[in-house]
Formats: structure tokens, C-alpha cells, sequence
């Protein structure tokens, strides 16, 4: 995917193939990397070394699943002290 200002890959491992009543369907374990490169040279560099780039969409994958936990908290705390409010606590 192509970004005003940079470029996003979809990366995967562990893919397989299964094939069903409804024809052949794979899975595979999928992660992105966002990059400031065009889609051109994020290519490039992602066929060039593709262990080192799997391992930079791994570790952003993290850092997102870590904000997205601190920001569940901030709603949580949100919502207990409009409760408290309403409540006239």
C-alpha cells in the first residue's frame, strides 16, 4: 500500500495450504511495516532481507498492541470517573 509520505508491507510466515469442499484456502501469520520509502525501494529492501523486515513488522506490532492497552486503560479510568460523577462521589 502506497502512503502520502511513505509505504506499508504486508508480510507473512507460516503459510499453508488446505484444501476443502470449497476449494484450496491458505492462512498464513500476517504482519505490516510502515516506512517513510516508496513502495518501489520498501520492496526492494523487503526482498533483499526479508528475515530483518519480518522482524521490524513484529516488533511495530508491539509497540501498537502496547499503546492500544494504555489507551484501553485511559477508557477505563475515563468511564469509572464519569460513573463517579453521575453518581455524585
Amino acid at each position: 500500500m502506497v502512503l502520502p509520505f511513505g509505504s506499508i508491507a504486508y508480510l507473512r510466515e507460516n503459510i499453508t495450504e488446505e484444501t476443502t469442499e470449497d476449494g484450496v484456502q491458505y492462512s498464513a501469520d500476517e504482519y505490516t511495516v510502515t516506512s517513510g520509502l516508496s513502495f518501489i525501494a520498501l520492496r526492494r529492501k523487503v526482498e533483499a532481507d526479508f528475515a530483518h523486515w519480518l522482524s521490524i513488522a513484529k516488533e511495530q506490532e508491539e509497540e501498537e498492541t502496547e499503546a492500544d492497552i494504555d489507551l484501553l486503560e485511559i477508557a477505563a479510568d475515563h468511564e469509572e470517573r464519569l460513573c463517579l460523577l453521575e453518581l455524585g462521589v
